[in-house]
């Protein structure tokens, strides 16, 4: 996950911003018209209040189109998508690995590289689902 995630963000950078435009997916929930917006006017395209609510959208038509919005069904994330947006995935893995068996242990390396992208790696700020959410908010 690092190294992948270090060489995207870093060749995104490269391309420039007209090319590329890195998001973070905390600040899409937190603050998700603004970041909406910020991508339509890169995409060059006009921003609709439906973006706010594409679940409603799934299996319908859509925007200017008949045409159906379909998801996969094999894609783990589908669920996610026919959901509204929420929150609960920003802090579901606080002080849990991916098995949600066993306390998260961050080590110098991890700690590095989730300061690079800007994340809260502080104790206090780790301490709650609440502290944490709202240092993502505050951009820290």
């Amino acid at each position: 996950w690092k190294h992948f995630s270090m060489r995207s963000y870093n060749k995104c950078n490269n391309f420039g911003k007209d090319i590329c435009i890195n998001l973070r997916y905390e600040r899409l929930i937190l603050h998700t018209e603004e970041i909406l917006r910020k991508i339509s006017k890169f995409l060059g395209i006009p921003f609709h209040g439906q973006m706010m609510h594409h679940e409603r959208l799934v299996g319908k038509g859509g925007g200017n189109t008949t045409r159906k919005i379909q998801v996969s069904n094999t894609e783990k994330s589908t669920d996610d998508v026919k959901q509204a947006i929420y929150n609960n995935s920003l802090t579901a893995w606080l002080g849990r690995t991916s098995t949600a068996s066993t306390p998260l242990v961050l080590n110098a390396k991890d700690i590095t590289t989730l300061r690079y992208f800007g994340y809260p790696v502080s104790p206090s700020q780790l301490a709650s689902s609440e502290a944490y959410i709202k240092a993502l908010e505050n951009g820290k």
